[in-house]
C-alpha cells in the first residue's frame, strides 16, 4: 500500500513537473525572443508594445475557457495556459532591460569593430540574461497557480487533480502534504535558477 501511495506521488510530480517546464520553457523562449526584437528594433517596439502590455494585464485563470475551446483539455492546454500567464510579463522584463542597456558600451563594441548583430547577441543578450533570470524567479509561482487551478478544473492527472478529491472528501491530512510538496519544488526550482544564474552571470550582482 506504502509503495502504491509513492508511486501514485511520483507519477503526479512527474506529470505536473512536466506541464510546468514545458510551459516555462515555451513561455521564456517567446518572451526572450519577442523582448529582444522590441528592445533592439524600434518598428516592433510600436507593433508589439500596446497589445503586450494589454495582454499582461489578462489573468489566465479567468481565460480558461478560451484555453479550452483553443488548445482542448490535453497537455497542449497547460503548456499554453502557462507560457501565456508568463510571456507578456517577461516580454516587457526583457524589453525594460534592453532599454536601460548603456549607450557608452554600444559604441564601443560598434569602434572594436562589432555589427549590429554580433552587439544584440553577445553584449545585449549578456546584459539582460541575468534579469530575465531573477525574472523567471518571481513568476514560478504564479506558473504553479495557473497550472494547479487547470489540473483542479479538467486534469485527470496532478497534483491540482489530487488536491481537489482530497479536498472534496475534507481529507486535509493528505491536502497538507500535497501543499508542502508544492512549496518544496517551487523552492527548488528557484534555488536551481539562482545557481545557475551564478555560473552563467558571474559578472552580475545576483551571479557573486
Amino acid at each position: 500500500m506504502i509503495l502504491c501511495n509513492r508511486c501514485g506521488i511520483i507519477g503526479r510530480k512527474k506529470a505536473s513537473g512536466l506541464r510546468l517546464f514545458a510551459g516555462l520553457g515555451v513561455g521564456i523562449a517567446g518572451a526572450l525572443m519577442l523582448g529582444m526584437v522590441m528592445g533592439c528594433f524600434a518598428p516592433a517596439e510600436a507593433f508589439f508594445n500596446p497589445p503586450l502590455s494589454l495582454l499582461a494585464k489578462v489573468p489566465p485563470t479567468a481565460a480558461l475557457a478560451v484555453f479550452f475551446v483553443v488548445a482542448g483539455t490535453d497537455t497542449n492546454m497547460y503548456i499554453a495556459m502557462i507560457a501565456f500567464g508568463i510571456l507578456p510579463t517577461l516580454a516587457m522584463t526583457v524589453y525594460l532591460s534592453v532599454k536601460e542597456f548603456p549607450e557608452e558600451l554600444q559604441f564601443k563594441a560598434y569602434t572594436l569593430g562589432a555589427s549590429h548583430m554580433e552587439v544584440i547577441c553577445a553584449v545585449i543578450f549578456r546584459y539582460v540574461l541575468p534579469k530575465l533570470i531573477d525574472a523567471v524567479r518571481l513568476v514560478i509561482g504564479p506558473a504553479m497557480v495557473f497550472l494547479i487551478a487547470a489540473e483542479m478544473l479538467v486534469g485527470d492527472v496532478g497534483f491540482g487533480y489530487r488536491i481537489r478529491l482530497q479536498s472534496k472528501l475534507l481529507n486535509m491530512n493528505v491536502v497538507y502534504p500535497y501543499l508542502a510538496l508544492l512549496a518544496g519544488f517551487g523552492f527548488g526550482i528557484d534555488y536551481a535558477l539562482k545557481m545557475l544564474q551564478r555560473k552563467l552571470c558571474p559578472w552580475s550582482e545576483g551571479g557573486r
